[in-house]
């Protein structure tokens, strides 16, 4: 009987590939850029330069000659050497400038590690402006309401600089991978069953936005029927995917207390919320529930074995930004088992790698018998 796998894909497959699709990447990149384009600013001869929430302002006790030169100083470092550590040290210290970030949700960014850290932070910020209290309540629901507007146009900025920077890297994946002589070991392993015994019928589900996962499928050459669908969208924005940015957690504790609000405002970057726009959630869940190399005749429990399938996990973390999703598909009655697949080089990372990804996983499931019976042991990983 053929085995139904569904795979999912990361952005840790493209970084083993050593493409520049972190977070941390992506975030030098914005913020030399809008340092950048402040200091330009600062040419036009103002002795305070402020661009989008940045600003750069002399500090007192310098002449304008002084000013002057420190940000010719500072542009020239923007370009050539600039860290996020420089850009965190608010003060400018080494530069003698005083620098602020007037947006909360741009200066968050500064301090998250990875995507997920990111759409948690937009959520927090959604909450905190419903949470805010005041006497007022009719006042306090129209400040509530263009704080939430101002706020999704930060977030509407970023993403649309995210897509920017990403469809650079979308060009290098292209260049790099088309190429028959390239592929990946662990996708040629996964995808023509022999990392385990049997005849399969594959499912990829793809959250990244570059064309890794289509280039890999395009060169394998596996005997077993291989469905891919790109969830969270593509950056080609004809064909009815374009991508689909922010916060996927619509089982939040929290999230009763927004649908209990009259603003759409509130709901504009939840993930959950954008999967009715074409058919790849309603292929999804028939994956899941679809019986396969089962006969009419066949008995109830052969039937049932017919539904099972197993989830192989390939550079995705598992946060809780993509609970709505992941619940469903681990929770599921079918889901028979759940494997992980890791990229370190060193078993100690490996493990480390692992065990943080069962913290994840467990997130996702209300029965953690059921999540302890699923997720496989270390000794089933294999490295990609």
């Amino acid at each position: 009987m053929k085995r139904k796998r569904l795979i999912l894909v990361g952005n840790g497959l493209d970084l083993s590939l050593g493409l520049k699709t972190g977070y941390q990447d992506f975030a030098l990149w914005f913020f030399k850029n809008e340092m950048y384009n402040l200091l330009i600013k600062g040419d036009e001869g103002y002795e305070k330069v402020e661009l989008r929430g940045l600003s750069i302002e002399r500090r007192s006790g310098d002449n304008f000659d002084e000013f002057k030169s420190k940000l010719r100083d500072l542009k020239t470092d923007v370009k050539m050497q600039f860290s996020l550590e420089s850009i965190q040290d608010v003060g400018m210290m080494s530069y003698g400038l005083v620098f602020n970030i007037s947006q909360d949700f741009i200066r968050r960014l500064l301090y998250c590690s990875e995507w997920a850290d990111v759409e948690r932070s937009y959520y927090n910020s959604v909450i905190s402006i419903v949470n805010k209290d005041s006497e007022d309540s009719f006042k306090s629901e129209q400040k509530k309401h263009e704080e939430m507007k101002s706020l999704n146009r930060e977030f509407e900025y970023v993403r649309e600089k995210l897509l920017e920077y990403l469809s650079e890297q979308n060009d290098q994946v292209a260049r790099q991978l088309d190429s028959k002589s390239w592929f990946n070991p662990l996708f040629s392993k996964v995808l023509t069953g022999q990392s385990h015994q049997g005849d399969t019928l594959d499912f990829v589900i793809n959250f990244n936005y570059t064309r890794t996962t289509e280039l890999i499928l395009k060169y394998q050459e596996t005997g077993n029927w291989v469905g891919k669908i790109d969830i969270h969208g593509r950056l080609e924005i004809e064909g009815g995917n374009p991508p689909i940015f922010g916060y996927g957690d619509d089982v939040d504790s929290t999230y009763r207390s927004l649908e209990d609000l009259n603003h759409t405002e509130y709901f504009r970057y939840i993930k959950s919320h954008y999967y009715s726009r074409n058919r790849n959630y309603d292929e999804l869940l028939h994956f899941l529930d679809s019986s396969i190399g089962v006969s009419p005749f066949s008995s109830p429990a052969s039937k049932e074995k017919g539904k099972e399938f197993e989830v192989h996990i390939i550079g995705h973390s598992c946060g809780i930004s993509d609970r709505t999703l992941l619940k469903t598909i681990f929770e599921h009655d079918n889901c028979a088992a759940i494997y992980n697949y890791h990229w370190r080089e060193k078993e100690e990372e490996a493990r480390q790698d692992h065990f943080e990804k069962d913290i994840n996983v467990s997130r996702h499931f209300d029965d953690k018998i059921k999540k302890r019976a699923r997720f496989k042991p270390f000794d089933f990983s294999l490295k990609y």
